[in-house]
């Protein structure tokens, strides 16, 4: 009988042993596919350039893969397009996120970068609308 409970016992913990190790490869395949492998992209265009391009109305220039290698990591081109700024809001902007976003140092790439957004997102110098023309006005009545 203590030889049946020690075979059932060597079972129960070779059991428990590959259950664990399958848990353990697992949770290190999530960490690799979740965590690793995007940051290990970090730099690369991983064809957002093109998504971006048609879904957010992105201006391609000189620039523009470092915007979006940089900047679309983080958050949507949306932001960028739905802001303007002159190129010292646009630095006033990154060094905010630096401080308190944890945007890494861009180092030669911030020149780059500053320029495209300063060029293509700067601000609009809009005044009131145009006056309207070729029509046909009419004098309102007052009701009875």
């Amino acid at each position: 009988m203590n030889q049946n409970k020690y075979n059932h016992d060597k079972k129960l913990i070779a059991l428990v042993v590959l259950a664990s190790s399958l848990l353990l490869v697992g949770l290190f395949y999530s960490i690799y596919v979740g965590i690793i492998i995007p940051s290990s992209r970090h730099g690369e265009s991983l064809g957002l350039a093109k998504m971006d391009v048609q879904q957010y109305d992105l201006i391609v220039d000189d620039g523009f893969e470092l915007v979006i290698q940089n900047c679309t990591s983080c958050h949507s081109a949306k932001i960028i397009v739905n802001n303007r700024a002159d190129r010292e809001g646009w630095l006033t902007t990154i060094r905010w996120m630096q401080q308190t976003q944890k945007l890494w140092n861009l180092g030669e790439n911030e020149y780059a970068i500053l320029n495209y957004l300063a060029k293509n997102y700067g601000p609009e110098k809009k005044g009131r609308r145009a006056q309207l023309s070729d029509i046909e006005w009419y004098e309102l009545e007052e009701g009875n």
